[in-house]
């Protein structure tokens, strides 16, 4: 006769899986989401992941479901290292010299050039932080 108290040999009715690793990608992918605004195609693809994550906590899944959701992670944190390091690349001087400066509300002392390149360089570091918790969060998956 078995406790039906006993923790050791049922498995928890609210989250079907008791992993710590694999709630910590979920925690994680959590975090993720709210930095992975930088560019459309990092958001998109960080919002799948971050469902395919989260439906995690409600029902089990096959090795395939968790795989494509660790490899769905890993693509959006890509994705964002790759953008960061293409706006890195065309140099936020090229990106701000292409901007037109000669209508009256750029002439306010805070929208100086000097302001765009801070502003390029706070994007390209938003984009470098938010690839690592998609690729974390992909990687405690395999």
């Amino acid at each position: 006769m078995t406790n039906r108290n006993s923790s050791d040999n049922e498995c928890c009715t609210c989250m079907p899986y008791k992993d710590a690793i694999i709630i910590s990608a979920q925690i994680i992918s959590i975090v993720a989401v709210f930095i992975s605004w930088t560019t459309f195609f990092t958001m998109i693809c960080g919002i799948v992941a971050f469902v395919c994550f989260q439906v995690i906590w409600c029902c089990r899944m096959n090795q395939c479901g968790l795989i494509t959701t660790g490899v769905l992670s890993v693509i959006a944190g890509t994705l964002s290292v790759i953008a960061a390091v293409l706006v890195l690349a065309a140099g936020s001087s090229t990106i701000c010299n292409s901007q037109n400066y000669d209508d009256d509300f750029y002439t306010e002392p805070y929208y100086e050039e000097d302001a765009c390149k801070v502003g390029i360089n706070v994007y390209v570091g938003i984009a470098f932080v938010a690839g690592g918790p998609w690729v974390g969060a992909g990687t405690l998956f395999f």
